[in-house]
């Protein structure tokens, strides 16, 4: 769903999915890099991997060619809290009743976004109110993250070296999802989407 939303091409959605069932000649298991990126910016990869030595030399190798560092387990991950969440699509539904339905239904924050509605949770409360929100409402997303504790402040030049920094972290196979702490000023994204 959420891959869909992000115009992920169909190959690449397919090849997770099957990565993520299994078969009988490998066994994936999930494990976590921590780092630090442009600016000092903290970095989290999630990695699949049915052979941890390659990951962990592939994930290495794109920290180092970028002048960046993989840091030890905990260097990176006190600085985010893991949480659920849950993002709608404003134009599915009114403000004041998805706020509502969200926080008696064990949600912990509410954000409204450019295009869509934040809802945060602790992680064990996001499946009842994943099955609350969707008897109402059609999902964007649906799941567990690291949510930045605080966040670093960027220029236009630190944003674009962390997205690309990220973009080559999310082209290498075994990486489901990288999570950073930067933050970039809203009139720098809008110079840069025009």
């Amino acid at each position: 769903q959420a891959a869909k939303e992000a115009n992920m091409p169909k190959d690449n959605i397919d090849r997770a999915i099957k990565k993520s069932q299994g078969n009988n000649e490998a066994n994936f298991e999930p494990v976590i890099y921590e780092g630090f990126g442009p600016s000092g910016t903290g970095i989290i990869v999630e990695v699949l991997t049915d052979n941890k030595n390659r990951s962990i030399s592939n994930v290495r190798s794109i920290f180092e060619k970028n002048g960046y560092s993989l840091g030890s387990t905990g260097s990176v991950s006190h600085q985010f809290d893991i949480c659920g969440l849950i993002r709608v699509k404003k134009e599915n539904c009114e403000e004041n009743e998805i706020f509502e339905l969200s926080t008696n239904n064990g949600a912990n924050d509410f954000k409204v976004e450019a295009d869509f509605y934040e809802i945060f949770s602790n992680k064990s409360d996001l499946h009842s109110l994943q099955i609350k929100l969707e008897k109402k409402y059609t999902l964007s997303f649906s799941g567990v993250i690291y949510n930045p504790k605080n966040t670093i402040k960027v220029d236009k030049e630190g944003f674009e070296k962390i997205i690309n920094f990220i973009e080559t972290l999310e082209d290498d196979d075994d990486v489901q999802k990288v999570y950073s702490n930067f933050e970039v000023d809203q009139k720098i994204l809008e110079e840069l989407s025009s």
